[in-house]
């Protein structure tokens, strides 16, 4: 396997575009032989922390490790929502109303709608 050193001096020594593309694609599938061997590092201290309990560690040469502690969110349940909307009346009018201003905003938006092109990007397949 190539190392990250030999194809930037490559990279550097040849200054032609065959190079330039065949280095891309040495280097995009070194990239995804790492984040394969990420992904089994990752394992193994997931593995580590299940199986010894520990919330956090750190190893001998100072880097930290362990589970977050995400906060909570808050997230609209879609179907006590849309049960909600069916049995009863009063949410049936408020969103019915909404919709109906919704759709009147957009119509006055027409005339300011105007077309932006995106912007090109490289690709190399």
């Amino acid at each position: 396997m190539v190392t990250l050193d030999e194809l930037y001096n490559k990279l550097l020594q040849y200054n032609d575009v065959e190079s330039a593309v065949a280095i891309y694609r040495d280097a995009l599938d070194m990239e995804k032989k790492f984040a394969e061997l990420k992904k089994l590092a990752a394992n193994r201290v997931e593995t580590h922390l299940r199986e010894t309990g520990e919330a956090k560690g750190k190893t001998s040469f100072g880097v930290t490790y362990g589970w977050t502690n995400p906060k909570p969110v808050q997230k609209l349940n879609d179907e006590l929502w849309t049960n909600a909307v069916v049995n009863s009346p009063d949410l049936q009018l408020l969103v019915s109303e909404l919709e109906w201003k919704q759709k009147q905003v957009e119509e006055k938006q027409k005339p300011f709608i105007e077309e932006v092109a995106g912007v090109s990007r490289l690709y190399i397949k």
